[in-house]
C-alpha cells in the first residue's frame, strides 16, 4: 500500500495554519510525558532520602490529576498515528504495485550506473596498490584511504540537499521567475560547495600530523605525505562536484548522468591500470602520490563536465523564457 506521510511531517515541523491544531496536541502530549517522567524520578528520590509519606501521597495525587486532565479519550497520542494500522511486517516482502514500479523504473538504470561508476575507481586503486606497489606504499594507501572515507561523506550532504531543493523549482512552469530561481540556486550552491571544499582542504592539511596515530614507520608517513597534493585537489573540487551532481539529479537529467558514469566506469580503471603496467615494466616510478594525482585529474574533469552541463541546462531554460516572451508579444 502506497502511503504519503510528507503532509503529516510538514504539519508538525512547519508553521502552517493547517497543522496548528496538530502541533498543539503534540506539545501537550510531550509535556504530559515529561511530567510523568519527572514525577517518577522525584518519587524515587523521595524514597531514597526518606521523606515522609504525606508528601509522597500529595505529589502522587497531583500527578494523577494532571495525567487524567491531559489525556485524551481517543487512545494513543496523535503523533503516533502516522503509520498506525497501515503497515505490517509482511508488507516488506510484497512486490510494489505495477504503477509505482513504472514510476521508479526510469531511475533504476541511471542510478545503478552512477553507483557502479563511482566504485570502479576505488577498486582499481586498491588493485594497483596491492599488485604493483611495494609494502610501504600499500601501508600508506591504507592510511590515506581511511582519511578519504572519513572526509568524503561531508560533501555528500550537499548532493542530497540539492536533490531536495531543486525539484520544487524545476517542476514549475517555464517563466522568468523560474529561470532566475534556478540561476540563483546554482550560484548559491556553488558558493557553499567552494566553502566545503576549502574546509576539506584544511582538514587534509592535518593528515601529516594525524598520520602518526596510524603508523610509527617514517617511510610510510613520508609516502602518505606524497599523496597530500593529489588528495587536496580532489577534495577542493569535491563540494562543486557534489553540488553539480545533486542539481543535475534534481533536474532529472538522468540519461546524461548515466552515460557519464558509464564512461567513467571504464575510463578511470583504464588510466589507473596503465600506471600498473608502467610500474611493472619499470618505465615509471609509481607510488601512492602518482596514483592520487591521477585520481584528482579525474575529479577535475568531472567537475568541469558537471559545470558545463549545468550551464547548458540553464541556457535552455533562458531560451524557453525568451521564446515564451516572443510568442506572447506575437
Amino acid at each position: 500500500q502506497k502511503l504519503d506521510i510528507s503532509s503529516a511531517i510538514m504539519e508538525l515541523t512547519t508553521k502552517s495554519e493547517e497543522g496548528k491544531t496538530r502541533r498543539k496536541r503534540f506539545k501537550r502530549t510531550v509535556k504530559s510525558v515529561n511530567r510523568g517522567r519527572f514525577s517518577l524520578s522525584r518519587n524515587w528520590t523521595d524514597r531514597r532520602m526518606g521523606n515522609n509519606s504525606k508528601r509522597r501521597r500529595k505529589e502522587k495525587k497531583k500527578n494523577d490529576t494532571t495525567t487524567t486532565s491531559s489525556s485524551t479519550p481517543s487512545g494513543p497520542p496523535p503523533s503516533r498515528g502516522v503509520l498506525s494500522n497501515r503497515f505490517r511486517t509482511i508488507d516488506l516482502f510484497k512486490l510494489p504495485p505495477l504503477a509505482a514500479a513504472r514510476e521508479f523504473w526510469p531511475f533504476v538504470i541511471p542510478v545503478t550506473t552512477t553507483a557502479i561508476g563511482r566504485i570502479s575507481g576505488y577498486i582499481a586503486m586498491s588493485h594497483v596498490a596491492s599488485s604493483a606497489l611495494g609494502t610501504i606504499d600499500m601501508a600508506a594507501q591504507a592510511v590515506i584511504f581511511s582519511f578519504f572515507c572519513c572526509l568524503t561523506p561531508i560533501c555528500d550532504s550537499l548532493n542530497l540537499t540539492a536533490q531536495s531543493f531543486v525539484p520544487a523549482i524545476y517542476e514549475k512552469k517555464p517563466s522568468a521567475a523560474r529561470a532566475d530561481a534556478l540561476r540563483h540556486t546554482l550560484r548559491n550552491f556553488s558558493k557553499v560547495g567552494g566553502i566545503f571544499g576549502a574546509a576539506l582542504v584544511a582538514m587534509v592539511a592535518t593528515i601529516p600530523v594525524l598520520s602518526q596515530f596510524f603508523t610509527t614507520d617514517l617511510a610510510v608517513r613520508t609516502s602518505v605525505n606524497l599523496a597530500i597534493p593529489g588528495l587536496s585537489l580532489f577534495f577542493a573540487l569535491s563540494g562543486l562536484v557534489c553540488v553539480g551532481e545533486g542539481i543535475l539529479l534534481g533536474q532529472k537529467d538522468l540519461k546524461f548522468l548515466g552515460n557519464a558514469y558509464g564512461a567513467y566506469f571504464f575510463a578511470v580503471p583504464y588510466f589507473l591500470l596503465r600506471l600498473k603496467k608502467r610500474a611493472i615494466m619499470g618505465l615509471q616510478d609509481v607510488g601512492v602520490g602518482t596514483m592520487w594525482r591521477t585520481f584528482s585529474i579525474y575529479q577535475a574533469i568531472r567537475c568541469c563536465i558537471w559545470l558545463a552541463r549545468m550551464k547548458q541546462l540553464q541556457g535552455r531554460t533562458d531560451r524557453q523564457v525568451e521564446e515564451q516572451v516572443v510568442s506572447q508579444v506575437a
